[in-house]
């Protein structure tokens, strides 16, 4: 998983930027990954990323290097899709600000 270079919406105190997977897939097969992933919003839905890494935030070096996890190669005919990741509450929590005891957060 990767740190990238797109905001988060805001939410009260937590915020950051968006924690991304990566996959590989044949060129050719992304439009099918397209269309089965946005079938399922609420599991990663559709990509939010395909292709160049650096649009992203993440250089050629961070891509064999990921901020978590291990890498996965890039075979030839494969493109690195992204999809929006888990990891992100991570980066919530990091930016979060303090809440002082006693204040009541409404959800």
């Amino acid at each position: 998983m990767y740190d990238s270079n797109i905001d988060l919406v805001p939410a009260g105190p937590f915020g950051g930027k968006m924690v991304v997977s990566m996959r590989p897939i044949l060129a050719s097969q992304v439009p099918v990954v397209e269309r089965v992933t946005d079938e399922y919003p609420l599991a990663h839905g559709r990509p939010i990323h395909v292709g160049n890494p650096e649009a992203i935030g993440i250089s050629p070096k961070k891509l064999q290097n990921p901020d978590y996890g291990d890498s996965v190669e890039i075979a030839d005919g494969e493109v690195p899709v992204f999809w929006a990741c888990g990891g992100e509450t991570g980066a919530y929590n990091s930016a979060a600000t303090t809440i002082p005891i006693g204040e009541q957060i409404k959800c």
